[in-house]
């Protein structure tokens, strides 16, 4: 996978590619701004040095007069014996 991309995706695999999981990221910012939860958690896994998040999922947090946007999923990477050439 080219180093500077980067997939967050619902579906729980990456069809051709073996899946090392690392770690469940999260976040919560105010409002529903979903480019910058997106931004913060592809920050997240990429210090991680993750490729993708999988198995992304939203919610919607009411704190009293507040709305709050959460989001998670798991921070993977590629396999990396599976490009070994013979």
């Amino acid at each position: 996978m080219d180093l500077n991309s980067f997939l967050i995706t619902t579906t729980n695999e990456i069809p051709g590619i073996d899946l090392y999981y690392m770690d469940i990221v999260s976040e919560v910012v105010e409002g529903y701004d979903m480019d910058k939860l997106l931004k913060i958690m592809e920050e997240k896994a990429k210090s991680m040095k993750a490729i993708a998040i999988i198995g992304f999922r939203t919610t919607a947090i009411y704190d009293k007069n507040n709305i709050k946007l959460m989001g998670y999923g798991t921070a993977v990477k590629d396999v990396e014996g599976q490009w070994a050439v013979y």
